[in-house]
């Protein structure tokens, strides 16, 4: 799957297939553009060949300027749930199309301004028909909010297990 020049069309086709795929293409180039996950496609050399909107929202990096880059943690400023600089030869979308296996992990991105973004990022392998490993979808979700909302929620709950005279748990 390639990017198409007009940027509005994610997702092109081969000549040699069925028709099949050209009925579902517009469909897919919706739920491309419609998902609140961020996807990138990437081939098998690491290029990005696809860039949603959503990823643009969360790295702060546009479709224009990652199409065509190789995919690498340094590309996503991609940093482990501690906070530290995930370092290229551990990129975990490399290590999914190495392994052909499903990598998923936690992170942390930070976009050009400083602000960080918690994720859940998981990098899935695109193999044909002919077994074939043609790429990888990875997916990047915000979770942030859940995260956020997951913290408060423990909050409450010590708060509310404390006695509001003694500080001592009831």
């Amino acid at each position: 799957m390639t990017q198409n020049s007009n940027n509005m069309n994610p997702v092109t086709t081969s000549a040699q297939d069925d028709g099949t795929k050209e009925l579902l293409l517009p469909y897919v180039n919706t739920l491309f553009w419609c998902l609140r996950e961020g996807v990138v496609f990437v081939d098998r050399n690491y290029e990005v060949g696809a860039w949603s909107q959503a990823v643009e929202a969360i790295t702060g990096l546009s479709q224009v300027d990652s199409i065509g880059q190789v995919i690498r943690p340094s590309l996503l400023r991609l940093h482990d749930s501690d906070g530290n600089r995930v370092p290229d030869d551990q990129c975990p979308v490399a290590a999914c199309l190495q392994s052909g296996k499903i990598r998923t992990g936690d992170y942390r991105i930070v976009g050009p301004s400083g602000r960080e973004v918690k994720v859940e990022l998981s990098a899935t392998p695109v193999i044909d028909g002919e077994n074939i490993l043609r790429g990888a979808v990875v997916l990047i979700h915000d979770a942030s909010v859940q995260l956020d909302l997951q913290r408060q929620l423990r909050d409450l709950y010590e708060t509310s297990v404390l006695d509001p005279l003694t500080q001592v748990s009831n």
